[in-house]
């Protein structure tokens, strides 16, 4: 820990605010390198790809998820937003304003007419899948679904952005 007698101190002999300023943080450090991989790793159309980035892609499918890592990449995008606006980040606020509203961009593309957030292609993991030979499971759905939508609602909580009401409402709506 650092020595707070450097810093300056507040009249009242608490270190002041400066004290805070260079002082080592590895939360901080580890959290920015986090937010770091993330912004270097982050697709084009604004989400994040599991089946990219799972070491195991071509060995070992995701256990107790799917077949196919894809499908949970509006989950993965959920939280990788979640990590940006949990440390301070928003579209509206910070650094990141454009991975952010990509990512959001995503979540909103992957949402059906009736609220749900899913993949994006239009295919629509449900339990008639498995009754047709396609064994996508149906975890993947509730996962998207869950993750995106505390990813839109929390953004709309931090920003009151009027764009996002609309579908975080809608995603609340299907719940």
């Amino acid at each position: 820990a650092a020595d707070n007698n450097q810093f300056p101190k507040a009249p009242d002999g608490i270190p002041g605010i400066f004290s805070k300023r260079f002082e080592p943080n590895p939360e901080k450090d580890a959290i920015d390198k986090g937010l770091f991989w993330l912004l270097r790793h982050q697709e084009p159309d604004g989400r994040w790809s599991c089946a990219k980035h799972n070491p195991y892609h071509e060995h070992v499918p995701l256990p107790a998820f799917t077949y196919e890592d894809e499908a949970v990449d509006p989950s993965v995008t959920g939280l990788a937003i979640l990590s940006f606006l949990h440390s301070g980040y928003t579209h509206k606020y910070g650094p990141y304003q454009e991975p952010v509203r990509k990512a959001l961009e995503y979540m909103i593309s992957c949402q059906a007419d009736d609220g749900q957030i899913n993949i994006e292609k239009g295919h629509r993991h449900t339990r008639n899948c498995l009754s047709m030979g396609e064994d996508h499971g149906i975890v993947p759905v509730r996962y998207n679904h869950n993750i995106g939508t505390q990813a839109l609602v929390e953004a709309y909580a931090m920003t009151k952005d009027e764009w996002l009401l609309p579908y975080a409402q809608k995603a609340l709506d299907h719940s």
